[in-house]
C-alpha cells in the first residue's frame, strides 16, 4: 500500500470512515471558500473609492457582493471595467492627478 492511499475497511466501520472523510472534506472546502471570500474582501477594501466606483461598487457593498457572488473575482471585475472602457487607475496616478 502506498503512503498516499487510505485503506477503508468493510461494514459499519467503512460507513463510519466514509462519513468522517466526507465531514473532513466538507470542512476543508468550507474553510478554503471562507479564505477566498476574506481575500477578495481585503483586496476590494484596499482599493480606492475611485477604482471601486469605476467597477460599479460602493465601499459599503463589498462584503455583500463577495458573499452573494459565487464566482466574483478581482480579475473578472477589473476585466469587465476595462471592457466597458473604464480605466482602472492606480492609486499613485490618482494622487498625482489630485496634487496637480
Amino acid at each position: 500500500m502506498n503512503s498516499n492511499e487510505i485503506h477503508i475497511p468493510s461494514g459499519s466501520v467503512r460507513a463510519f470512515a466514509l462519513a468522517l472523510l466526507s465531514i473532513i472534506t466538507n470542512t476543508v472546502n468550507a474553510v478554503k471558500k471562507e479564505i477566498g471570500y476574506r481575500s477578495a474582501v481585503r483586496e476590494l477594501q484596499s482599493m480606492s473609492n475611485r477604482n471601486l466606483s469605476d467597477m460599479g461598487i460602493e465601499r459599503h457593498e463589498i462584503e455583500r457582493l463577495v458573499r452573494t457572488s459565487a464566482d466574483v473575482s478581482i480579475a473578472s471585475l477589473k476585466s469587465e471595467a476595462e471592457v466597458i472602457n473604464f480605466p482602472v487607475a492606480s492609486e499613485t496616478a490618482e494622487k498625482d492627478l489630485v496634487a496637480a
